[in-house]
């Protein structure tokens, strides 16, 4: 039977929303930097993005390092990533006693220093590292973009950060090697990261001796 007694609160039609307000934010895919790409933000002009290219650059404790004339390893690191992140600094630093065998460097990129420093403290890693806390480095690499954020596509990351990518820079600024790790791979390919700076020096030296 029909409970006459329920009553519903009158609405007013004009009250009534016929159609869902959209988003049309559009986000647009990232294009990563690839090997033979030479990436002019980082060319020795007065006005450089990041002066660590210098000769006899100081790093945090003081130590001189010149990365002009060497191959330079970048891994960009969030603790966005999580374990896989950590994974990668621990990787890395086992690697890095051979790619200073083979004439290279080997910097980690950042955009939070007392992250960094955290995650070298407790996991014991000596790993020189560069806060670009504006992305300027990341954004030149094509790994980060305002228009695709991270936390878009992956999920549990509530931030845009860039990917957690490799890449070998040759003393040109071309891209020698790169792992853009678009699938956040906690493995990285440490043996084609290794063999990306001995090619690089072995062709600088070669460019030398001619």
């Amino acid at each position: 039977m029909l409970n006459n007694n329920l009553k519903f609160p009158a609405f007013d039609t004009l009250e009534l929303i016929t159609e869902l307000e959209y988003n049309m934010q559009t986000y647009t895919k990232l294009k990563p930097a690839k090997p033979g790409d030479f990436i002019n933000g980082l060319s020795q002009t007065k006005n450089k993005l990041h002066p660590y290219f210098d000769e006899n650059v100081y790093n945090q404790s003081g130590i001189a390092f010149s990365y002009t004339k060497k191959p330079l390893v970048l891994y960009f690191y969030s603790s966005q990533w999580g374990a896989s992140s950590i994974a990668h600094l621990k990787q890395l630093n086992t690697q890095l006693q051979q790619i200073q065998y083979h004439y290279g460097n080997l910097l980690v990129v950042t955009d939070n220093e007392d992250d960094i420093k955290q995650a070298l403290w407790d996991h014991s890693l000596s790993l020189q590292y560069y806060i670009d806390s504006k992305y300027e480095l990341s954004e030149l690499l094509g790994i980060y973009a305002d228009s695709s954020p991270a936390w878009n596509r992956y999920a549990g990351v509530d931030q845009n950060v860039p990917l957690p990518s490799v890449y070998v820079l040759d003393s040109l600024r071309q891209v020698a090697f790169a792992h853009a790790n678009e699938d956040i791979l906690t493995g990285l390919p440490l043996n084609y990261i290794t063999e990306a700076v001995y090619q690089s020096n072995k062709y600088l030296s070669n460019k030398r001796s001619a």
